[in-house]
C-alpha cells in the first residue's frame, strides 16, 4: 500500500507572491523560531520545552479568510535537531513542509481559504517524533475569521423569571 498525500489545496507558490499583492490580496506574515528553552514550572523547578518563539503555546496567528499566510520557520544553529511545520488552516501535509535543519530556515505561504480556529505544530524530523515535538510544547493556534465578518448575536438577552432562564431571541 502506497500512502498518498495531497499537495497542498492552497498553497501558494512563492514566486507569485508579488502579483498576488497586486492584485489586493492582504499577506500576514509569520515568523516562528524553533528554540529550546527551560521554562518555570508553578512550585519551583523548570520544564525543558521545544518551543515556537520562546513560548508555549506559540504565538496566535490571525487572518481573514482570502489573506495570503506567508510562514517563514528559522531553526537557530544551536539547536539539537530539525524541525517541521503542519499550519492545518493552509489544508496541506506536514510532509509537504519537510524538515527544517539548524541553522536554516524555510518559507511557505497559503490562501487561508476555510474560516475556523486552527492548530498548528511542529511536524518533527520528516513526521518522525512529532508528537515528542508537540508534547514538549511545539504548538499553537490559527484563526482565520470569515470573509464578511460573523453572524449577529442570536441572544438579546436572557432573563430569570420563576426560577427559569428565559431566552429572548432576537429576530
Amino acid at each position: 500500500i502506497a500512502l498518498q498525500m495531497p499537495t497542498a489545496f492552497a498553497q501558494v507558490p512563492l514566486d507569485q507572491l508579488d502579483s498576488m499583492v497586486q492584485q489586493g490580496r492582504h499577506v500576514v506574515e509569520v515568523q516562528l523560531t524553533a528554540q529550546s528553552v527551560d521554562l518555570p514550572i508553578m512550585g519551583g523547578g523548570k520544564y525543558h520545552a521545544m518551543t515556537f518563539n520562546g513560548q508555549v503555546p506559540g504565538p496566535t496567528v490571525r487572518a481573514t479568510q482570502g489573506d495570503i499566510v506567508r510562514v517563514t520557520l528559522t531553526i537557530p544553529s544551536t539547536e539539537a535537531t530539525p524541525h517541521g511545520d503542519d499550519f492545518h488552516a493552509s489544508q496541506m501535509s506536514a510532509g509537504n513542509f519537510g524538515a527544517v535543519k539548524p541553522g536554516d530556515s524555510r518559507t511557505f505561504a497559503f490562501i487561508a481559504e476555510v474560516p475556523g480556529q486552527f492548530k498548528y505544530h511542529c511536524s518533527g524530523v520528516n513526521v518522525a517524533a512529532m508528537d515528542q515535538h508537540v508534547l514538549s510544547g511545539m504548538y499553537g493556534l490559527t484563526i482565520i475569521d470569515p470573509l464578511n465578518g460573523y453572524n449577529p448575536l442570536v441572544v438579546d438577552k436572557t432573563d430569570v423569571q420563576g426560577g427559569k432562564v428565559v431566552v429572548v431571541h432576537h429576530r
